[in-house]
C-alpha cells in the first residue's frame, strides 16, 4: 500500500486519512495533474506533478509525498477516477467506492458494445 504524507510548518510529516490516501493513489494511478479533496473540514487541491498541497482559499501550498509501505508493490494497476463539476465549476471526486461502481457500469457498457461489432 501506498500512504500519502504533507508537511507541517514545523517540518514534521503527516499522513492523510486512509480514504484520502486511497483517493489520491487513484488520482496518482490514473496520471491526474489535480485532484481536489476535504481534510478537517476544508477543502484542497493537491497537484500531483508539483507535489504540493493548495489551499484556495488562503493559497498556503506545502509539500507532499508518497510513501510506500513494507506491503506497496511495484503492479501497475489502473483505478479510475470519476467526478462531476460543481456549480463553480470545480471539479469534485466521487469516492473510491462510487467511482469503482461506475467504471464496473461504463466497463460493461462499453465491452457489451464492443464485443458486436468486432470481427475476425
Amino acid at each position: 500500500a501506498w500512504l500519502w504524507e504533507w508537511k507541517d510548518e514545523g517540518g514534521t510529516w503527516n499522513t492523510y486519512s486512509s480514504a484520502t490516501c486511497r483517493l489520491l493513489e487513484a488520482a496518482h494511478l490514473c496520471d491526474m495533474a489535480c485532484v481536489g479533496f476535504e481534510a478537517g473540514g476544508r477543502d484542497y487541491q493537491l497537484d500531483l506533478k508539483g507535489l504540493c498541497q493548495i489551499n484556495p482559499e488562503t493559497g498556503v501550498t506545502r509539500p507532499v509525498q508518497r510513501v510506500g509501505t513494507s506491503s506497496a508493490t511495484t503492479a501497475t494497476t489502473t483505478v479510475a477516477v470519476w467526478q462531476w463539476e460543481d456549480e463553480h465549476g470545480k471539479w469534485q471526486s466521487y469516492g473510491p467506492v462510487v467511482s469503482r461502481q461506475l467504471e464496473q457500469a461504463y466497463a460493461s457498457s462499453s465491452s457489451s458494445s464492443s464485443s458486436s461489432s468486432s470481427s475476425s
